[in-house]
């Protein structure tokens, strides 16, 4: 995920009176894989905005953009229903599909990543 999502989570107002630690724990988890926002991906989350992808907003373009140029990356979880509709649509680095799908909240956490901490 992009390291975008840390600050992205306060625009929820159900977690703006939510305890910080709290939320800041969710990022710990193993199963996350944090990628920083530099300019390589901000460049394709430009390319995004600017294929005319309907109702993207920028946030949402730098999600893509990590998602597709980070190889670790196995599927990009959201709820939004724009995104989700470009599931299979956006091609990763190495020319397979974007898996864009429903988080399973029900199910146990990924396995590590191969060479994550």
């Amino acid at each position: 995920m992009s390291a975008l999502c840390l600050a992205e989570v306060c625009k929820n107002k159900d977690l703006k009176d939510s305890d910080p630690q709290k939320i800041a724990a969710f990022f710990e988890h193993d199963y996350l894989l944090m990628v920083s926002l530099d300019r390589s991906v901000g460049e394709r989350a430009r390319q995004f905005m600017m294929a005319g992808i309907p109702k993207l907003k920028p946030a949402d373009a730098c999600h893509l953009a990590t998602a597709v140029m980070t190889p670790d990356i196995v599927e990009l979880h959201t709820f939004d229903e724009k995104l989700l509709a470009l599931d299979g649509k956006l091609m990763k680095a190495d020319g397979t599909p974007l898996k864009i799908c429903w988080p399973d909240v029900g199910a146990p956490p990924p396995p590590l990543l191969a060479g994550q901490p």
